[in-house]
């Protein structure tokens, strides 16, 4: 599958936000270029959801960067992240003839990213446990919203992780202070919330990296006169092919051998009649 590069929908008017855009095989490196003007005091904000489309919070990524543009911060943004789609929404800008423009660029997932909403319980305790099966890569996108309005005053979501279902440590912690998007690296199958609030239940959503998908094949390299040039080095390209043929390039090697050594024994023998004349 090739990279991705798209131009997003920006809204021409406040507070509409612009169609989404389907993410969901990309992988989590994630850029954003902007090109355009902001009026003084607005800014267009990147968007992610991660079930679907109900709950959508300002994409950030893993070193803790909002994607936001802003006349004094335009430019281009990158981040880690997994959502399944995002969108642009535009604050505080008015109605403007022409949008900007922002486009997007990732690489494609290396696995199948799985997006799930994590139970909430409806009173303060313990939710059920949610199996994020063994293809769950490292990489988390947590997203916490609450409708329109935030958390309450004093609030305590846990997010807890586990790799056998049993024992689980906190990993993440929602707070009325600390709402909205977290990314993390944790390695789990599973998770729960633990709740510490009052009030209507939040939604808790989660998109996880899917691992690469392995079968009987291997990386070796296809062959010394297929090289990329990369800076000062010279790597050479590698390519998936089948164990039989990784040993089949084994086997030519190995026959050249003798041929190699008696090239190494002929020049060595050369060299010394030429020292002793």
């Amino acid at each position: 599958m090739p990279n991705t590069f798209a131009s997003l929908n920006v809204p021409s008017s406040d507070p509409f936000s612009g169609e989404a855009f389907d993410v969901r095989l990309t992988g989590p490196e994630k850029t954003f270029v902007f090109d355009g003007a902001v009026r003084p005091g607005g800014s267009y904000f990147v968007e992610g959801t991660a079930d679907g489309g109900d709950t959508w919070d300002i994409l950030t990524g893993r070193d803790g960067t909002q994607v936001f543009f802003a006349a004094d911060n335009a430019g281009i943004k990158s981040v880690e992240a997994v959502v399944s789609h995002v969108r642009v929404r535009s604050e505080r800008n008015g109605v403007v003839a022409v949008p900007p423009s922002i486009t997007i660029g990732a690489p494609p997932a290396q696995g199948t990213n799985l997006f799930r909403v994590l139970p909430v319980p409806p009173a303060n305790g313990l939710g059920e446990v949610m199996d994020l099966t063994d293809s769950a890569g490292p990489l988390k996108t947590l997203i916490l919203r609450r409708g329109t309005s935030p958390l309450p005053r004093g609030s305590r979501y846990s997010i807890l992780a586990s790799m056998d279902g049993t024992r689980f440590d906190q990993v993440a912690l929602f707070t009325a202070e600390r709402q909205g998007t977290r990314t993390l690296d944790v390695l789990c199958r599973f998770m729960r919330v633990q709740r510490e609030a009052g009030g209507d239940a939040p939604i808790i959503s989660v998109g996880s990296e899917g691992l690469p998908q392995l079968d009987d094949r291997c990386l070796c390299v296809t062959s010394f006169a297929d090289k990329v040039p990369t800076g000062s080095n010279i790597r050479k390209r590698k390519a998936s092919v089948t164990v039989d043929e990784c040993l089949t390039v084994a086997k030519s090697v190995v026959s050249l051998l003798p041929f190699a050594w008696g090239k190494v024994h002929t020049e060595a023998g050369g060299n010394r009649r030429s020292v002793r004349r």
